[in-house]
């Protein structure tokens, strides 16, 4: 079953956790189009120098082996409220 969210950064240069929970095994991640700066993608210490950078409208999809938090995933944005959308797999 795939795990449909996203992560919305109020405050820029804040890292904030998935509002998801579970154990799964893909991950796409997809900055919004909309986004008027850089999102970065990774753990709870993700900044806009630590972490996968993403593009208004880039993507960024992994797959694990075996299976992994989905909370243990974190968002950062350049600007506030600029946010990171996600589909997860945990079938």
């Amino acid at each position: 079953m795939a795990i449909v969210n996203t992560i919305t950064v109020a405050t820029a240069g804040t890292a904030v956790q998935s509002p998801s929970s579970g154990t799964v095994k893909a991950v796409l991640f997809k900055a919004r189009s909309s986004n008027t700066g850089n999102a970065y993608v990774g753990d709870s210490n993700v900044s806009s120098s630590r972490g996968v950078e993403l593009q208004p409208g880039e993507s960024f999809h992994m797959v694990l082996q075996g299976y992994g938090k989905l909370q243990s995933w974190y968002a950062d944005a350049d600007n506030n409220d600029d946010a990171v959308d996600f589909v997860a797999d945990n079938s």
